[in-house]
């Protein structure tokens, strides 16, 4: 059974060792893998939590943390944040717990927070994340071309959007 609760300091450490792991981060932003040690992460977590502008939840199965799932960049003037996601047990990829974290940051963020729409971007190169996004509603806004550099090669950024279906 999958749950969603809220990230504390205890938590950073499983952060942390997941941000180490190549594959698990490849796709993962810059800022995200600068903070990479425990002394980022938990400058991280003190600067998130002055500003108010993340909403990071651990998602958690039997009791056991597998990943992350947040609203960033939450902006109450234009009513929108980020999504940011990341399952860092590789045993619990592609089993539908990116589906249901996606759904559930989504819904917390139209019904809980008020927000117009939620944005993310995404690597062109990560299909298996494109295919779930759109499944749960995103669209593909544009392409920021060469944004990505990965064994040598340049790949896109995907701009993708949900909008609020209430607006």
């Amino acid at each position: 059974m999958i749950k969603f609760r809220p990230l504390t300091e205890k938590d950073l450490e499983d952060r942390v060792r997941w941000l180490k792991d190549k594959e698990i981060c490849q796709y993962l932003g810059n800022e995200t893998r600068e903070h990479g040690t425990l002394k980022g992460q938990e400058t991280w977590f003190k600067r998130c939590r002055k500003l108010g502008d993340h909403k990071t939840f651990v998602i958690e199965i039997d009791g056991k943390p597998i990943g992350n799932v947040a609203l960033t960049d939450i902006s109450p003037i234009n009513m929108n944040g980020g999504l940011f996601i990341m399952i860092g047990e590789k045993d619990y990829h592609r089993k539908g717990i990116g589906t249901e974290a996606t759904n559930f940051i989504t819904d917390f963020a139209f019904k809980e927070l008020g927000l117009h729409q939620v944005w993310l971007y995404v690597c062109e190169e990560n299909v298996p994340a494109i295919k779930l996004y759109e499944k749960c509603g995103f669209e593909k806004e544009g392409l920021l071309r060469d944004m990505w550099k990965i064994k040598g090669k340049y790949y896109g950024e995907i701009v993708m959007v949900k909008f609020n279906p209430k607006d």
